[in-house]
């Protein structure tokens, strides 16, 4: 739709000459979600579909959300994140980890609206909660 969807970073990135998907080693992605929110997201490997609409990262992901329009920071961290650009969404089928100011929650699988900002763990959650300082 000519916006920035994402940038990505990488010491090696690999177009796949038929499928025409790119495989790249140790990505560092900035990706403008609906809201305007911008996400620093990092992994061992990533991959990424033809027509950009897909990100696919894997080993170690790191998805960071910069303050939004709250003031409020956001921390994924997970072995597996799809990012789909199209929806706003990011989804997981492992472990997950969401950390932001005062709160810790655990579980496995991930469901998240970014336009409405929902995140839904799927199952086995844990909550920690601390008071603010």
């Amino acid at each position: 739709d000519g916006k920035l969807a994402f940038v990505v970073e990488a010491p090696r990135l690999a177009r796949h000459p038929w499928l025409g998907t790119f495989a790249i080693d140790e990505p560092r992605f900035r990706i403008i979600d609906g809201n305007g929110d911008t996400w620093n997201a990092s992994a061992r490997s990533g991959w990424v579909r033809k027509d950009a609409r897909e990100l696919r990262l894997s080993e170690a992901v790191a998805a960071d959300r910069v303050a939004d329009a709250d003031g409020t920071p956001l921390a994924i961290r997970t072995d597996r994140l799809t990012a789909l650009l199209d929806s706003d969404r990011m989804t997981s089928d492992a472990p997950v980890t969401i950390t932001q100011p005062g709160l810790i929650l655990r579980g496995v699988g991930l469901d998240a609206d970014l336009k409405q900002d929902r995140f839904s763990l799927l199952a086995d959650v844990r909550a920690r909660y601390e008071k603010p300082r």
